[in-house]
């Protein structure tokens, strides 16, 4: 467990490295000339987007929730949230944002399937208003350049949706998968403090699927609002680029603002350290030293990386204990979704 504390560590560090070395060696103005000439609004602004963005998944969360039938407070929702900005930032291929959310809501008094079916929601809805932006960003610009890079996104989307439906459709399969994980010594560590040593991954997903389609077929109206909730927290987060850009006078057009944070905050998922190791940090230098290298790429990176990443995972890191700190038997009992071999072992016992 030392050794992951001090990798963690290490790969955020590189991150930070990156950043520092950039602002001084990026192509562009040096950042004091670049800082003094720069649009304060503007700057303002981005910061108030990124708040904004929060509070929009906040109460995006709050909405699907009730639409499950379960109920949590706006504050509840945006600690939830970046609680696991916080952990998907910590963890390699920002793996663990998504399991620390459901296990926060199972202690905010939800169901396991009911938690997860409010986790589906939200991706459903995510996805969609990621494809509107697309289009709308993309298609109403008139570029065929840039509209040839739509079906390199949808291609994108519909692989990740195709996966999720697979494994909803098909949850047995990745029992495959989840039997030899859940040996390994992280993973059973983590399960045996959540109380939950015989969890079940496909019976697990058959409650979320039941659930799911309850929330799709009576809560739609809630959803719809969610959607739109959606939509701003899409819009407000690709905003940031833009605005950024704006405040130095820097030439970078909205499309190419799009796709450059598309394929980082994405793209990030494919590396396999928490924090990405630089690797974000690498790619974002790259291309706005090829789109932009009259801007001042460094100070970029560190206001964008700041606003987008660092920001929030170190608020949801000061807030995430108080979700976690009282652990009680109920909350594993609510979780434990048993094989059925476990069930015939704990019946003849």
């Amino acid at each position: 467990m030392r050794g992951r504390k001090i990798l963690t560590g290490l790969s955020l560090g590189a991150g930070i490295v990156v950043c520092i070395v950039a602002l001084f060696i990026a192509p562009g103005p040096q950042p004091w000339p670049a800082l003094r000439g720069a649009s304060w609004v503007l700057l303002l602004f981005a910061g108030v987007v990124t708040v904004a963005e929060t509070l929009f998944r906040g109460l995006r969360l709050c909405i699907v929730t009730r639409a499950v039938g379960g109920r949590v407070s706006l504050w509840t929702s945006v600690r939830i949230t970046l609680a696991g900005d916080f952990a998907a930032a910590i963890t390699p291929s920002r793996f663990g944002g998504e399991p620390a959310r459901l296990f926060a809501l199972i202690r905010n008094g939800l169901s396991a399937g009911a938690a997860g079916a409010v986790l589906f929601g939200e991706f459903v809805t995510d996805l969609c208003a990621l494809g509107f932006l697309i289009a709308a960003a993309f298609g109403l610009s008139g570029d065929a350049t840039h509209l040839r890079s739509i079906w390199v996104s949808a291609a994108l989307l519909a692989s990740v949706a195709a996966a999720v439906g697979c494994a909803m459709r098909w949850p047995g399969f990745l029992d495959r998968f989840w039997t030899p994980l859940a040996r390994r010594r992280p993973v059973a560590w983590a399960l045996r403090r959540a109380g939950v040593e015989h969890f079940c991954l496909s019976q697990w997903i058959v409650e979320v699927r039941r659930r799911s389609y309850r929330l799709f077929a009576t809560g739609w109206g809630k959803m719809a609002v969610g959607g739109a909730y959606a939509l701003l927290h899409t819009t407000a987060r690709f905003a940031v680029l833009p605005l950024l850009a704006a405040a130095f006078g820097a030439p970078i057009g909205l499309q190419s603002a799009i796709l450059i944070q598309l394929a980082i905050f994405y793209g990030s998922a494919l590396v396999p350290t928490p924090g990405g190791s630089g690797v974000p940090e690498l790619a974002f230098t790259a291309a706005i030293s090829h789109s932009a290298p009259s801007a001042p790429v460094g100070l970029l990176l560190v206001l964008w990386r700041f606003l987008t990443c660092y920001l929030g995972g170190a608020v949801g890191g000061l807030l995430a204990p108080g979700l976690f700190r009282q652990e009680t038997q109920d909350t594993g009992q609510k979780l434990r979704v048993q094989s059925p071999e476990s069930r015939i072992q704990s019946q003849s016992d």
